[in-house]
């Protein structure tokens, strides 16, 4: 699938449902812990570093949008580098 063949209704669609998959992910297994307890601990670390990573590779996609001089890059690449920490 090209990224590019995406309307961006598809795409908040596509970004909605993974946020909802993840989170109930994270919520379900905190709650009744299904595996063992180190399986649930590397689970649950797991989902919180995706969940950063995602959020650092939108706002990179959104420092792209921006040109090297416009106020609005610094920000977010500040927003940017601290969600990538």
């Amino acid at each position: 699938m090209n990224h590019h063949s995406l309307t961006r209704p598809q795409l908040t669609l596509l970004g909605g449902i993974f946020a909802v998959v993840i989170f109930l992910t994270y919520a379900l297994t905190y709650q009744f812990e299904p595996f063992s307890e180190l399986a649930n601990l590397v689970l649950l670390d797991s989902m919180t570093i995706i969940a950063a990573l995602t959020c650092t590779i939108i706002l990179v996609k959104v420092i792209d949008f921006y040109h090297a001089g416009e106020p609005p890059r610094k920000i977010w690449v500040y927003f940017a580098i601290a969600l990538g920490l």
